[in-house]
């Protein structure tokens, strides 16, 4: 932050607060292991003044914690903090791009408290309600990356002080919603409003999909990296939405959609078309279409392998259902592809009944 502020050396601070800490002269080891818990992970340091800086540093390496990396200068010590130990990220929705909905995290535990709370010009996110249609915030190396839908603006802050980190419009509304930040709005819950944004992440950068390209933003600025168009991937005069994506060391995996409406009710959450992309080069490996449709929820990769799911949607078989055509099963094909050039690892069908809910359930829709 732009903020600096002089306190003795007694002061008791928020944990986790200080990008930058600065001492000038002798304390006791106590003082300092005390203070350090005040210091900022990924990137926060403690600097002290001293002229026996080798004998200081020394000691704060036997005496910090592991996440502490100490050096020493003529007249000062630098003691830099990096990643907590025993956290993990959540970089997908669903945690990662193997769908599993687990944190490996093993450092909260209870009693818990507020760290910091609520949301300014410079601090703090807040957006309307946007279930479905909207991106849950994820999390990646102290840094939360959520979306306004709203307004089309991504937004990272500080996981630690909620300080804004940056913003960048990602999406240009083609329907501006009505709100003020007081919270009262006026909502849609099944239009869009303008192009889906998704987005996931690596461990340096926001891979955000919508409008018809992939920006590649670096995590820590904001700055674009790179930009892959899909314009060519227009079917029928009609562009290709995404309706979801997946990050991994290797590839980026995006789940496409051809619809000029983008709604609960007609498929949001659908695609015909899987497409994978070298996440190092930005070249386009290969796609895949579908003989009915994929679905965002059943769709993963774990390792060198996509797992994905081909099957009619509860909206098409719920018309099957009321117009009585007869059928009483649905065929769903269990792909696994290798991710490297798309080609068939393993494949297994199986029949399912018809269900017997139509599209006003969500959960069916979504999930199946």
């Amino acid at each position: 932050g732009p903020r600096v502020e002089v306190l003795g050396p007694a002061v008791t601070l928020p944990p986790y607060l200080g990008s930058l800490m600065v001492f000038d002269g002798e304390h006791i080891m106590a003082e300092y292991t005390r203070l350090w818990e005040s210091v900022r992970p990924y990137g926060g340091r403690l600097i002290v003044g001293t002229p026996m800086a080798g004998e200081l540093a020394r000691a704060l390496q036997k005496a910090l914690p592991a996440e502490a990396t100490v050096e020493a200068a003529t007249d000062h010590v630098v003691a830099s903090r990096g990643r907590l130990p025993a956290t993990s990220w959540w970089t997908h929705e669903s945690s990662d791009a193997a769908r599993t909905y687990f944190s490996k995290d093993d450092r909260v535990r209870s009693p818990l408290a507020v760290l910091w709370y609520g949301e300014g010009p410079d601090y703090g996110f807040f957006k309307v309600h946007d279930y479905g249609l909207g991106h849950k915030p994820i999390v990646v190396a102290g840094r939360v990356v959520a979306l306004q839908q709203s307004s089309g603006t991504l937004q990272v802050y500080d996981a630690y002080t909620g300080r804004t980190q940056w913003q960048k419009a990602v999406n240009s509304r083609q329907t501006p919603l009505a709100w003020v930040r007081d919270g009262s709005y006026e909502w849609n819950w099944t239009a869009t409003g303008g192009y889906l944004t998704r987005y996931a992440c690596s461990d340096d950068a926001v891979y955000v999909a919508g409008e018809g390209r992939v920006q590649v933003l670096d995590l820590a600025s904001g700055d674009e990296r790179a930009r892959w168009d899909l314009g060519d991937m227009a079917r029928d005069g009609v562009p290709l939405t995404v309706s979801g994506i997946l990050v991994t060391d290797a590839w980026v995996v995006l789940l496409g959609r051809h619809a000029v409406e983008r709604s609960i009710e007609t498929g949001l959450w659908d695609g015909d078309i899987v497409v994978v992309f070298d996440r190092h080069t930005g070249k386009r490996l290969w796609l895949r279409k579908a003989q009915d449709r994929f679905n965002v929820k059943a769709l993963a990769v774990t390792g060198a392998t996509i797992i994905c799911v081909d099957s009619p949607s509860p909206l098409q078989t719920e018309k099957w259902r009321r117009r009585g055509e007869g059928a009483e099963e649905t065929l769903s094909t269990l792909y696994a592809l290798r991710a490297s050039d798309g080609t068939v690892h393993w494949q297994r069908q199986a029949a399912f009944p018809h269900h017997l809910y139509g599209p006003g359930a969500w959960t069916s829709i979504r999930s199946r």
